[in-house]
């Protein structure tokens, strides 16, 4: 666990050691040797075997320590963000080594940089490096991933046009992804430019199917009868959108795919208002003098809700998927029980590494820099059922469902 003396790292190490098969065998690595000697006796109040976990320094500026780290291991799960200052060294000697790699980012442009960067030299190693397995984007793509499987065994057919909402959501602000928020936004145009330079066959963008039944609204703010809710820009959708599109190019969802995902409101007054406001918030972190003042009001990286905060959190993501061609649907939900960004991305990222670690021969895909769905799909599917989380999928509309 990579950057385990961090606020959601902990958290990490303390479900493996919860939750994890008796025959596991894990390690809680960072650069501060006094600060992991810290982390690992308060989890040894709770829990005695942490005492027992090997301690390993490493640091993003040191790639022979990050090499090493990666050598002794089989996977590596990676806190440390904002992933576009400190996440590239890691991929690399991850990639190098042949070891598998999942993280916690939602920063859509550092993840197609890897995929430029590194995606030859992981399958060359047979690597797998898995990004976005936290709240960002594993509902989203897992989501996505059970309509179109459902289609395909029930029906035979490919799918077509995609929805997503994020109908409830419940949960607290976290540092680190605020800070990953701004670094994408202030420094987002000279990460493109990169991407640009090292990208030469740049994809075309994904044609909006015409006149096809199911298709999303071109509106901003609308009113969706599947949902049974009006619907507003949701602010992870541009990260989760990306990570369903790598999905279908790499698991082949069908030539009419298409994804679009929104925040369901109450009314049209509150997601025209929420709209409007992430608007207003985006363009204040674009500019510096406004990014600086907004900065002094939000949580700093490392600090989060308190545990009984985290256990009060929610949220029901629903997608709704068309057959290619209709008029065949299926309706998938994924239910949080807690808070999303801490307590559900811990179960999400620390299920993903056990997948890698455990389930190996269950994955289908042996190497390269892949989204979750398209690197493990079923297998981390049946994890996550197995530890009691709602993943369901049928051809039953979602409009008898009290919200």
């Amino acid at each position: 666990v990579w950057g385990a003396t961090g606020f959601t790292g902990k958290y990490i190490a303390e479900y493996l050691l919860r939750e994890g098969p008796q025959n596991l065998k894990f390690a809680i690595a960072g650069r501060n040797k006094s600060k992991l000697i810290a982390t690992q006796e308060s989890l040894g109040e709770s829990y005695p075997n942490a005492l027992k976990l090997p301690l390993i320094i490493a640091d993003s500026a040191n790639d022979d320590l990050l090499q090493a780290m990666a050598r002794q291991s089989r996977v590596v799960i990676s806190t440390v963000g904002p992933f576009l200052q400190y996440g590239e060294p890691l991929v690399r000697a991850c990639a190098q080594e042949g070891t598998d790699y999942v993280d916690i980012t939602g920063e859509a442009i550092w993840v197609k940089l890897m995929a430029a960067k590194y995606h030859d030299l992981a399958v060359r190693n047979q690597a797998l490096i898995v990004s976005c397995c936290g709240f960002d984007s594993i509902p989203s793509d897992l989501g996505v991933f059970m309509v179109v499987d459902y289609i395909k065994k029930r029906y035979g057919k490919d799918t077509g046009a995609v929805k997503g909402s994020m109908v409830q959501l419940k949960g607290g602000l976290s540092g680190g992804t605020l800070a990953s928020a701004v670094e994408s936004i202030s420094n987002g145009d000279n990460h493109m430019k990169q991407l640009a330079r090292i990208s030469k066959d740049s994809k075309p963008k994904q044609p909006r199917p015409k006149n096809m039944p199911g298709a999303p609204s071109k509106y901003p703010v609308y009113f969706d009868n599947d949902f049974g809710k009006w619907q507003g820009f949701f602010f992870m959708a541009p990260t989760n959108t990306s990570v369903v599109r790598s999905s279908s190019h790499n698991r082949n969802y069908g030539p009419l795919f298409r994804y679009d995902e929104s925040l369901s409101f109450k009314s049209a007054w509150s997601s025209t208002t929420t709209t409007l406001g992430l608007i207003f918030a985006y363009f204040m972190v674009k500019f510096s003098p406004t990014r600086w003042l907004l900065m002094k009001f939000l949580p700093a990286p490392g600090e989060g809700p308190s545990r009984a905060d985290i256990e009060k959190g929610h949220f029901t993501h629903r997608v709704v998927g068309q057959a290619a061609p209709a008029p065949e649907r299926a309706y998938a939900e994924v239910v949080g029980t807690s808070d999303p960004g801490y307590g559900e991305t811990i179960k999400y990222v620390a299920e993903s590494a056990l997948c890698l670690a455990f389930n190996r021969e269950q994955v289908a895909a042996e190497g390269g820099v892949l989204s979750p769905a398209a690197a493990m799909g079923e297998a981390l599917l049946t994890r996550f059922r197995q530890k009691g989380m709602r993943f369901t999928v049928s051809n039953e509309p979602f409009l008898k469902a009290k919200i």
